[in-house]
């Protein structure tokens, strides 16, 4: 349980890090591509081929 919490708090440091850095951790070129991968899938996977 003392694990999960300090990792939870530490990822929540490094977050606000990356905000105040300029650099928003959600928002990086990767998340959008990876976004945007998944939104593909999710389409062939209901209509394949189109």
């Amino acid at each position: 349980m003392l694990v999960i919490l300090l990792s939870l708090v530490a990822l929540i440091l490094f977050d606000v890090a990356a905000l105040y850095w300029g650099a928003d951790s959600r928002e990086t070129f990767d998340s959008r591509e990876w976004r945007n991968r998944v939104s593909y899938w999710s389409r062939e996977a209901i209509m394949p081929g189109r």
